[in-house]
């Protein structure tokens, strides 16, 4: 599960509510972009702590882990270690 998007599609989510609702209200300029400063701050921190839980929940591993960047064998080759070792069992 890929979480590292989630704060910032929070974040962009909210302020496009926050700028539809001040242009239709009619907000001026300085207050609207102090209501948004302020939105996009909130938000990214409740995207933030969302994206922890998800990761802590469902253990996501990083991209850097270990386990994850091991070479999966192709569908052929388990097939050819196994005759590889079939025959050197026989010699």
């Amino acid at each position: 599960m890929r979480t590292n998007k989630i704060p910032a599609l929070t974040t962009l989510t909210a302020g496009l509510v926050v700028l539809i609702v001040a242009v239709r209200c009619q907000y001026e300029t300085v207050e609207t972009l102090k209501i948004l400063l302020l939105v996009l701050i909130v938000f990214f921190m409740i995207g933030s702590v969302f994206k922890g839980i998800l990761d802590k929940e469902f253990m996501v591993e990083s991209p850097g882990d270990p386990e994850e960047t091991k070479e999966q064998p192709l569908e052929g080759q388990e097939q050819k270690e196994e005759i590889f070792t079939e025959e050197n069992q026989e010699e």
